[in-house]
């Protein structure tokens, strides 16, 4: 496990790691695994919780990026780094300070601003 994030209002705990699905556990019945998010073909670098929306995101080694609804645990988006054989992403945060930005490190860091369209 690389990561954790908790849907708090669900009582869900989610986990990334070298596998390539998150992995869902609820929190009420002693940390039951209760399903997957499944759609990177990579190892996860983590999954992060946009604050103040139902938002869940997470990122593999590959620079794909992936947007899921955690109130119906679905795929909302998909997008990536500017693709090169030799680029993997390490890391990556999401702000909401005077835009909602995600910012992905790999050979360089990478802004996407969350409520635009490019």
């Amino acid at each position: 496990v690389l990561s954790l994030a908790c849907v708090e209002e669900k009582s869900l705990l989610l986990s990334a790691g070298f596998e390539h699905e998150i992995f869902i556990w609820d929190m009420v019945v002693g940390g039951k695994r209760v399903g997957s998010l499944q759609g990177h073909s990579q190892s996860l670098i983590g999954i992060k919780i946009f604050p103040g929306t139902y938002q869940l995101i997470s990122l593999d080694v590959s620079g794909i990026c992936k947007v899921w609804d955690s109130r119906t645990m679905t795929l909302v988006q998909t997008f990536s780094i500017p693709t090169n054989n030799n680029k993997k992403a390490n890391c990556y945060a999401i702000t909401s300070l005077s835009k909602k930005r995600i910012i992905i490190g790999s050979d360089q860091l990478y802004y996407y601003d969350y409520e635009e369209s490019k």
